[in-house]
């Protein structure tokens, strides 16, 4: 996929005012992606849910998909947040139950907070090459920690295969009712840990 590359700001907020609506603006545009789609987003919706006049809403944003950028990056900062425990080569020596679980809750709580990731994960991954190769490189080392009999291209299939179902189930969790998340999150926990076993083992 082509990486998305965003226009800059028209203005960016000078003081904690102008700060201050920007992220209404953010807000309400995420909590809109949520309920409507990307297609069905507009700007005069994100607008009036933020209480801004359109005029103030284009002094930082000229177009819709510079806003939804904006809205990407708020999730990819609470991606960069989390702790680096939740990919930690000591993983290579528990379960696999274990493991699969250290690595989806963190992933789900985000989901679960920003149900508009559902609408901006593809926009994530070209936005964020950079994170996605650390991720990938810290699987394949916990792969190679736990001396799997595994060649370079199976380890990299294993974390290809591990990375696209996490974003998938992502989208999943972000989008199910809440009173059936935590059952979509246990589904999720089962079919990752079902492959992984099959892949590398029971350990």
């Amino acid at each position: 996929m082509k990486a998305i590359v965003a226009p800059q700001p028209r203005r960016k907020p000078s003081q904690t005012r102008g700060e201050r609506r920007v992220e209404a603006i953010v807000d309400a545009a995420a909590a809109l992606l949520a309920e409507v789609g990307y297609e069905a987003l507009t700007l005069t919706d994100v607008a009036e849910r933020s209480g801004s006049a359109i005029g103030s809403l284009y002094q930082y944003f000229s177009n819709k998909d510079q806003l939804v950028d904006a809205v990407a990056d708020r999730i990819v900062a609470r991606y960069r947040a989390l702790p680096a425990v939740v990919l930690d080569v000591s993983l290579a020596n528990v379960s696999v139950e274990t493991f699969v679980s250290s690595l989806i809750e963190p992933l789900a709580a985000v989901a679960i907070d920003c149900p508009a990731v559902a609408e901006v994960m593809d926009r994530i991954v070209a936005r964020t090459p950079s994170l996605n190769s650390e991720v990938a490189a810290r699987l394949e080392a916990i792969l190679v920690a736990r001396d799997l009999a595994l060649s370079a291209a199976e380890r990299r299939l294993v974390v290809r295969v591990t990375m696209e179902t996490v974003r998938t189930g992502m989208r999943l969790i972000a989008r199910a009712p809440k009173t059936s998340r935590r059952a979509v999150i246990a589904e999720l926990n089962t079919l990752l840990a079902s492959y992984l076993r099959a892949r590398i083992g029971g350990r």
